[in-house]
């Protein structure tokens, strides 16, 4: 449980953050006033990329971890060493690489595809990038615009 603990604040800090501020404010009523809080918990930790590749890569270390609390629930310090395996397998395990957003001035959009019921939506893009220490680049994906501003306000490169 700690280790899982450990992993979840470093990764979703904020939401434990609020639930704990929530249960302390509400002693009585936590349970109930602060479910919606503990969902966000649940919600950041089974959609975080990161947390995701940790339980498929350290599944069996944890689960090691899991079985030695099992079986030493009147000594849980038994399985200090099976957290901590579980911990350094938790540390090697790298983020994945993030689309970066980019902002694209004077950008020639080539093709694009776009909903004409919504005020913003998803286009297929190609652009072609240029700055004055780089040669012309060619990106293509899908990029998130504004129709009633015509500009592209973010795109996954």
């Amino acid at each position: 449980m700690q280790a899982a603990l450990e992993v979840t604040a470093r990764y979703c800090g904020r939401e434990l953050e609020q639930y704990g501020q929530c249960v302390a404010a509400k002693p009585e009523s936590w349970q109930r006033d602060c479910h919606y809080l503990k969902m966000s918990i649940a919600q950041c930790t089974s959609s975080h990329p990161i947390i995701r590749q940790i339980r498929q890569a350290c599944a069996q270390p944890f689960e090691a971890f899991e079985e030695c609390l099992r079986q030493n629930e009147a000594a849980v310090g038994n399985c200090a060493e099976h957290m901590r395996r579980f911990l350094q397998c938790a540390e090697q395990v790298q983020p994945p690489r993030s689309p970066t957003t980019v902002e694209v001035r004077g950008a020639h959009l080539s093709l694009s595809l776009f909903s004409t019921t919504s005020p913003s939506s998803f286009w297929l893009f190609r652009v072609k990038t240029e700055s004055s220490s780089a040669p012309p680049h060619h990106h293509t994906g899908l990029c998130h615009a504004s129709r009633i501003q015509n500009i592209i306000t973010s795109c996954p490169i």
